[in-house]
């Protein structure tokens, strides 16, 4: 999989959270997970779905919303009006 284009890469559906990504940090490279990641992103507890409630999200914003009554996490991105989500396999901040 070197030098492909990211559009060229396969997609994942889910994240167990200790996938390693590449980060700068005061310009240096680093590694980070993706929990290390996600724990930055603000977040929703309940059970108003995306878009919905409490649980709407200004266009190009993401969040992650644990769901309150499926017991899952997920992050969710408002695309032009359209919610996109990835579930989170296990997640921990």
């Amino acid at each position: 999989m070197a030098n492909k284009k990211i559009s060229e890469l396969p997609a994942i559906s889910t994240f167990s959270g200790v996938e390693p990504l590449a980060v700068v940090q005061g310009g240096e490279t680093r590694k980070a997970t993706i929990n290390q990641v996600v724990a930055l992103w603000p977040s929703y507890t309940g059970d108003d779905a995306p878009g919905t409630g409490v649980n709407i999200l200004a266009d190009g914003k993401s969040r992650v919303w644990n769901h309150t009554t499926g017991a899952k996490s997920y992050l969710i991105t408002n695309v032009g009006g359209t919610y996109k989500a990835v579930e989170m396999a296990t997640w921990s901040a």
